[in-house]
């Protein structure tokens, strides 16, 4: 992205934010923005979040990853949907996963990479240390710490990614021996902490970080954690951890914890370890010097990718599918793990399920997953008509595979299928007890790809484990 600032002109603040803000980096805004307002708002579905990170393939990749590493999953348990994940792990520790490699991918976007990589690590290194404290004070919500320890250098991190000539002058008079405050008045012409609460309050970003940032001397356990975390961080990245400004930070830090200095030393050195072992499971070894900011965008801003059918991956939700039945999930999360399954086991372009109207003439389409129309709405009605093909498929009770659409049966289809699937489509009805309660449909008619035999049986059998999974959570006393 290219800034409307000069070199050797000072920021304009209220421009500068605008020009972040209006052109949408998918990497930064677009993932903070839409991942805390999905997270924040407690009527949302866990299918809304999974569906905001199944349509990046890479995103879905690296926080499957991530979710199966030692720091985020110490139970060892393996987890291969991302709906399965928000159950064992939680919206909020997910959220954290899918901002730090925003983060990440940000600086790999970034001209000046040298400052932005050290802005970066020095916030991963304190968002685990908030974190970590934040659990010694008996945090409710430990993660939010952590997210708001990420997020609080997130003005100066944009500035180093986006700041164009501005950029150069300021990183030049930082290495002739000025310092940050200096640059931050003299060069720049506006601290750091403004530019963060300004992104903050544009994108609407964690309510705690807010909390830090306008009282950032508070006395509240989640804020002291949050500014303690980014005090040990700054101070062992520029004096080590065997100086006196380090030695005096943990020496007052365990009188307020009531705890033995050594324990509290070994304590912070364990969590800054335990910060380098995260940034290597999230795959960053530094920006690739050989790749500039505008072809990582473009990579980003790519043509949808169009997954291929992955017989391995299917065996492996199936089996997944199989403990679910038995465990406390919801009934919600057969339909989500099925849906994935059918979206990204078996390469599916688009996968529907909707809901059967009581009095059995309508469809009203519940999720979506749709890698041509990542903003594919729910919610839509279909009406089934007396005779049309979408009743008849309905009554029969069983998947079938059409090859070839008529107009008028595209017709019947209406929302279900988007655009004509003229390529033909995938359908199943979800049954309990002997009755139809909805459909599961997929084509893959945006990529223009023919269905075939291998993905058909491997739809009627996410299909069955539907009906088995549905019925088994809706035995008496089960409470689904």
């Amino acid at each position: 992205m290219k800034s409307s600032q000069k070199p050797g002109k000072k920021l304009d603040t209220q421009t500068w934010i605008t020009a972040v803000s209006e052109q949408q980096l998918p990497i930064l805004r677009a993932t903070l923005h839409s991942f805390s307002a999905i997270v924040d708002d407690e009527r949302s579905s866990t299918m809304r979040l999974t569906q905001a990170i199944l349509q990046d393939a890479a995103l879905t990749t690296r926080i499957l990853r991530a979710a199966n590493s030692s720091f985020y999953n110490p139970s060892g348990r393996t987890v291969s949907t991302v709906s399965r994940s928000l159950i064992l792990l939680g919206t909020d520790l997910l959220k954290s996963i899918a901002l730090s490699i925003a983060i990440l991918d940000t600086v790999l976007c970034a001209e000046l990479n040298e400052r932005a990589s050290q802005v970066s690590s020095r916030a991963f290194h304190a968002a685990v240390q908030a974190r970590a404290l934040a659990v010694v004070r008996g945090d409710p919500a430990p993660e939010e710490a952590f997210i708001a320890a990420l997020l609080l250098p997130i003005g100066e991190l944009a500035f180093w990614c986006f700041s164009d000539g501005l950029g150069l002058v300021a990183d030049e008079a930082l290495k002739q021996g000025m310092s940050l405050s200096q640059v931050e008045e003299e060069v720049i012409g506006c601290r750091f902490q403004r530019l963060t609460s300004e992104l903050a309050r544009e994108w609407k970003l964690n309510a705690s970080l807010l909390e830090v940032l306008q009282d950032p001397q508070g006395r509240q356990p989640r804020i002291q954690s949050v500014r303690q975390g980014h005090e040990i961080a700054l101070l062992a990245e520029r004096h080590g951890w065997s100086s006196p400004e380090t030695m005096k930070f943990s020496t007052d830090l365990a009188t307020a914890l009531h705890r033995d200095v050594e324990e509290v030393q070994k304590f912070l050195q364990e969590n800054a370890r335990a910060a380098d072992e995260l940034l290597r499971q999230h795959g960053f070894v530094g920006p690739d010097p050989g790749q500039g900011q505008a072809e990582i965008v473009e990579a980003r801003e790519a043509a949808p990718v169009w997954l291929p059918a992955d017989p391995a991956l299917q065996l492996r939700i199936l089996r997944e599918l199989t403990q679910v039945f038995s465990d406390d999930s919801p009934l919600q999360m057969v339909l989500e793990m099925v849906m994935e399954g059918l979206f990204r086991g078996l390469g599916l372009d688009r996968v529907v399920f909707a809901v059967l109207s009581a009095d059995k003439q309508v469809l009203q389409i519940r999720y979506v997953l749709d890698a041509g129309n990542p903003q594919a709405d729910t919610g839509q009605k279909i009406p089934l008509r007396a005779g049309g093909e979408l009743q008849a498929h309905l009554d029969r009770a069983a998947c079938i595979w059409q090859k070839q659409v008529a107009p008028l049966a595209a017709r019947d289809l209406g929302l279900l299928a988007g655009p004509s699937p003229a390529n033909g489509y995938f359908l199943g009805p979800a049954i309990i007890r002997g009755k139809t309660i909805g459909a599961f449909y997929g084509d893959r008619q945006a990529s223009g790809r023919a269905l075939d035999e291998d993905s058909f049986e491997g739809f009627k059998l996410f299909v069955q484990q539907a009906r088995l999974g549905l019925e088994h959570k809706q035995r008496p006393g089960r409470g689904g």
